[in-house]
């Protein structure tokens, strides 16, 4: 069976945002071995932080004026102690897992389907979720200490529901990568002060639509970087068009060509800038077709 339509996280969010409900389980906190560390070595121990957010396709009328959990709600300590149950399971396994392949296998016993829209049989027989009564679905998997510069990456995927001919589907998804705060010393500034020395440029970017199965997040991770501590630019304008170049380039390099292609999403922060602020900051968000060759 073929995955079911990627598409863009802004354009799922239209159909997320009609939930009328939502049950969400934040940051919680387990020990993996298997995708790769900052490093980029498999089957170490490091932390990892998993998010879970539900959506309902109605309002907890029925939980509410009975005070008793119901199909219309799920029990938000019941739902974390399941996702705990298959890290659990996973760490017994003997076989070496990628994130996406650890989030693929969380989606599966919640859902019944795979990241990429499919259905799958769970282990236990029964997805946990009653998936006839959500409309979305989003799972984010983190690693903390997978970054040699930040604060670690992530890779998050979303689903909205429908019911169709009596059955369910997954009718839409997104998929993507993220690098967070990677502090990075750079040549950057008009001023001439700022051209004598370099200052800590903080980055965040994220990949919209990128489908990996793999660990691919170290590469990418050295790519940006190098290409911000090389920097010779005056404005962070020019420099965040630059790497949304290189990084265009990388993805075009290293992935099968994507009809849409992807969508970067990209902020650069100079913290000492301004003294009597946190920080200046400019933000990026373009697709990547609209990068020429």
């Amino acid at each position: 069976m073929t995955s079911s339509r990627l598409v863009f996280s802004q354009d799922l969010s239209a159909s997320v945002a009609t939930c009328t409900s939502v049950v969400r389980v934040k940051n919680l906190r387990s020990i993996i071995t298997g995708p790769h560390d900052a490093w980029g070595r498999s089957s170490r121990p490091q932390p990892f932080t998993i998010s879970a957010s539900v959506g309902f396709q109605s309002s907890f009328t029925s939980s509410s004026s009975t005070d008793h959990l119901s199909e219309d709600t799920v029990h938000y300590g019941l739902l974390a102690k399941a996702i705990l149950a298959i890290l659990n399971r996973i760490a017994q396994e003997p076989k070496d897992r990628s994130l996406r392949d650890v989030l693929d296998t969380v989606w599966i016993d919640l859902s019944g389907f795979d990241t990429f829209g499919v259905p799958q049989q769970p282990v236990g027989g029964q997805p946990f979720l009653n998936v006839a009564t959500i409309s979305s679905l989003e799972i984010v998997a983190d690693l903390p200490k997978a970054s040699l510069l930040g604060d670690g990456i992530s890779i998050a995927t979303a689903a909205s529901f429908q019911c169709i001919n009596g059955g369910v589907v997954v009718s839409a998804r997104t998929q993507s990568l993220k690098l967070r705060e990677l502090r990075v010393p750079t040549l950057i500034g008009v001023n001439s002060n700022e051209r004598l020395a370099k200052q800590v440029v903080i980055a965040n970017l994220e990949i919209d639509g990128l489908d990996d199965a793999g660990d691919t997040f170290c590469l990418l991770e050295e790519v940006f970087v190098k290409e911000l501590s090389q920097s010779y630019f005056e404005t962070l304008e020019a420099l965040s068009m630059l790497l949304a170049k290189r990084i265009t380039d990388h993805l075009k390099n290293t992935h099968v060509a994507v009809p849409n292609g992807w969508q970067l999403n990209m902020s650069l922060e100079k913290p000492i800038a301004i003294p009597l602020a946190d920080a200046s900051c400019v933000e990026l968000r373009m697709k990547t077709q609209s990068l020429a060759d």
